[in-house]
């Protein structure tokens, strides 16, 4: 899979059936010619049954998880998505014990710990061995509180007014 380091809901993100198929060359030289850096990931087939999770935390505490269906098609490259589309094929999940042990882990990570962090979404997808990070979101990422429960905007609105 090659994809620009910056994106959303997999915009310019290509599925390639190997690492000789000259459209992956392709779409990297597309994507520095913008400007921008790809990065190489290898695609993992639980994404196909079970989607992406994104785990949403507030100040260092989970809010709420989101099950994304699967955006890439088996072979080529995703173009630029319109974000109603996207939505309709999230919903809110609870989250389970691997899943929010493997987030929790990655925010251990952070520089200077998880809970300088205002909020943060860690996406996971299934590996052959549990769940892993995909990636971390810390800045500009999206909430997904429109597909949220009624409970988990609650949470964030009072997570806001307690910044401010």
């Amino acid at each position: 899979m090659v994809k620009p380091t910056v994106s959303g809901s997999a915009a310019d993100t290509g599925r390639f059936r190997g690492p000789d198929d000259p459209r992956a060359a392709a779409l990297v030289a597309r994507l520095h010619a913008q400007g921008r850096t790809a990065m190489v990931q290898p695609y993992l087939p639980g994404i196909d049954r079970d989607g992406e999770t994104s785990v949403v935390f507030l100040g260092g505490v989970l809010s709420h998880a989101l099950r994304r269906e699967p955006l890439l098609t088996v072979d080529g490259v995703r173009p630029a998505v319109v974000v109603a589309d996207v939505l309709e094929t999230v919903r809110e999940v609870a989250v389970t014990p691997a899943q929010r042990q493997v987030a929790e882990a990655a925010l251990d990570a952070v520089p200077g710990g998880r809970h300088r962090l205002s909020y943060v979404r860690v996406d996971l997808v299934p590996g052959p061995a549990g769940p892993v990070v995909l990636e971390l979101e810390a800045t500009d990422c999206f909430l997904f509180l429109s597909c949220a429960s009624a409970e988990s905007r609650r949470r964030f609105a009072e997570h806001v007014a307690a910044q401010i």
